[in-house]
């Protein structure tokens, strides 16, 4: 079975409580099965959770939190692309050629989830340009933008430049069961 860590909950709770009242936010989790909303309420950081449980909370959010989808969408990769670096280097001095900040994708993606298959297929630094595709990723077009925006976040944090992610193939638009973006940097 797919699974996620509880750090993906935990960050997903934390944007959803900074841009909701509490209200809003209580009707929210009302709208959830409650095994899914105590997940993201109280999940453990290191305790893998179903990702359909995952995908229910982007379902719900995505239809009762009155904020624009593609902007939402972006928010909640970069916040989970800086939750799952928590710990990782904070100065300048630390920061990494994209060159070697692509080959690292793979092993940050599997930190954190066990679903997928995260592959560099091609890293052209002439270019400035690499290849990724996902694999085997049982989620959803709505995990699909997540995703581009995760690995966006991730590849700026770490390399401290101006990153571009775009989609180069949508398994739900195209077929098959791959998703691969193109990553480009300056």
């Amino acid at each position: 079975m797919a699974s996620i860590r509880g750090a993906t909950f935990t960050a997903i709770n934390s944007w959803i409580n900074s841009s909701l009242s509490d209200n809003d936010y209580s009707e929210l989790l009302r709208h959830m099965r409650a095994p899914v909303a105590r997940t993201l309420t109280k999940s453990e950081v290191w305790t893998w959770y179903p990702l359909e449980y995952l995908t229910e909370i982007y379902e719900c959010i995505s239809t009762k939190m009155d904020l624009d989808l593609e902007n939402m969408l972006d928010e909640i990769g970069n916040h989970l692309a800086s939750a799952d670096l928590s710990g990782g280097p904070k100065s300048k001095e630390a920061r990494l050629p994209m060159p070697r900040v692509i080959p690292r994708l793979p092993s940050l993606w599997t930190r954190c989830r066990d679903c997928g298959e995260l592959r560099v297929d091609i890293i052209d630094a002439g270019k400035r340009e690499a290849l990724l595709s996902l694999a085997n990723y049982d989620g959803t077009p709505l995990h699909c933008k997540v995703n581009r925006a995760w690995i966006e976040n991730v590849c700026a944090l770490l390399a401290g430049k101006a990153i571009a992610v775009e989609e180069d193939h949508c398994r739900w638009e195209k077929g098959g069961n791959v998703c691969k973006w193109v990553v480009s940097w300056k």
